[in-house]
């Protein structure tokens, strides 16, 4: 699969676990969870921490991607 098309967000979740206040530094990671080329989709998951380690949101998210243009 050639993930350099854009693709369309057909299903967004996100979970607060925490605050969040004025002058925290937040980090995120983001990560290919699971790639589904039969269908041309993708699922990522995130993960934000404050600057104690504490985990202040989650989120997971499917994308799908368009079929390639036949010449």
């Amino acid at each position: 699969m050639n993930w350099l098309n854009i693709g369309v967000s057909i299903e967004d979740r996100f979970w607060f676990t925490g605050p969040v206040f004025y002058g925290d530094t937040v980090t995120f990671e983001v990560w290919i969870a699971e790639q589904h080329d039969d269908t041309r989709t993708i699922v990522w998951e995130a993960s934000a921490r404050n600057e104690d380690s504490l985990e202040v949101l989650k989120a997971r998210a499917t994308l799908k991607f368009p079929r390639k243009k036949v010449s």
